[in-house]
């Protein structure tokens, strides 16, 4: 997953509080948004809620990713959260 400025284009720089959340029924994986380039939910096949969370930004979610798995993985699912700035 590919963290965006929705304006620039631009890499989400990281910031104290800033997280990747993907939720799946109870499961969850929660990472830190250490660079603009996030991987989650590792090996885990389902279907996803994805939310960013960035005290510059606004919330940015995404309902209904899918990941698949296939003969001895998952198929990755690619994705792009452009946040928009916090007013």
């Amino acid at each position: 997953m590919d963290v965006t400025d929705s304006v620039s284009g631009a890499g989400i720089a990281p910031a104290a509080g800033a997280r990747v959340i993907a939720r799946a029924g109870t499961y969850a994986d929660t990472v830190l948004l250490q660079s603009s380039h996030v991987a989650l939910a590792h090996e885990r096949a389902g279907t996803y809620t994805v939310t960013v969370e960035h005290p510059a930004y606004l919330p940015w979610s995404r309902t209904g990713v899918r990941v698949r798995k296939d003969e001895c993985h998952v198929v990755p699912t690619e994705l792009t959260a452009r946040l928009q700035a916090a007013p």
